[in-house]
């Protein structure tokens, strides 16, 4: 979207702080679509805010209670997963565990992003990984790669997109 058209919007009070409908209220992106125009290079595109809003305030958090095998339920598009350790529940080195996340949000479609914060970082070597995605759910995948047992605190923090093309 170029100057001058932002310029036009905002003249004629077409901007707004706040949302009047989430289901017909448009909120405007701009992309780089690579060629000039008007000496611009970005296209705007329209979404609705209730696409983008769930990503923003639907978020929560949930923690294992007896086991790093548990499942947990977390119904909203992004939160985090206390994942449960002590010296009885870790993963040994070169050891995998997996755990289930219901979520009502979830379809086949989902995407699925995962980052994980390991507390000690103690010559562990951690990683999370999406395994498989179905409607009401989808598994984390946690890989210990280290040489050594861990028994760090870790937490996987998720967000769920939904695909609707």
């Amino acid at each position: 979207m170029d100057i001058l058209n932002w310029l036009y919007l905002v003249k004629q009070k077409f901007t707004r702080t706040t949302v009047e409908n989430p289901a017909t209220d448009l909120m405007v992106l701009g992309a780089d679509v690579s060629f000039t125009k008007r000496g611009d290079k970005y296209q705007n595109y329209a979404v609705p805010v209730s696409g983008i809003v769930p990503l923003v305030y639907s978020t929560g958090t949930v923690t294992q209670v007896n086991s790093i095998a548990d499942d947990v339920t977390l119904n909203t598009y992004s939160g985090t997963v206390n994942v449960f350790w002590d010296v009885t529940n870790f993963i040994p080195a070169g050891g995998i565990t997996a755990f289930r996340v219901n979520n009502s949000n979830v379809t086949t479609r989902s995407i699925v992003h995962l980052t994980l914060q390991d507390g000690n970082g103690a010559g562990s070597l951690i990683f999370a990984t999406v395994g498989r995605i179905a409607n009401g759910y989808f598994d984390i995948v946690l890989n210990n790669a280290s040489l050594n047992d861990t028994t760090d605190t870790v937490n996987v923090y998720f967000s769920v997109i939904n695909v609707t093309v």
